[in-house]
């Protein structure tokens, strides 16, 4: 299934929460996640799906994950080389 503007619907769903500030940041930043946003997303929702950008790749990650997936990224960067940025994606599929 493919999810267009997922990005939004999320901020949307933060909105209904009461995170109007948490949403309006996120939005601000183009939905790219700061270090400091993790907790508040994560307790929101622990499975919103966030894209990690490497230099030699990306892959997405229930923001549960992020941690354990940049402690591997850390410890070893040849396969990644080095973390570019995490945001919230405009389209998210799954199978």
């Amino acid at each position: 299934m493919r999810i267009d503007n997922y990005c939004n619907i999320i901020a949307a769903k933060m909105r209904e929460a009461g995170l109007v500030e948490l949403a309006a940041t996120l939005e601000d930043e183009r939905f790219f996640v700061k270090s400091t946003d993790v907790d508040a997303i994560m307790a929101f929702d622990p499975e919103t799906v966030v894209l990690v950008r490497c230099i030699n790749g990306r892959f997405t990650t229930p923001i549960k994950g992020l941690a354990a997936w940049l402690q591997l990224i850390r410890m070893e960067c040849t396969e990644y080389g080095y973390l570019r940025d995490v945001c919230i994606p405009y389209t998210y599929s799954t199978k």
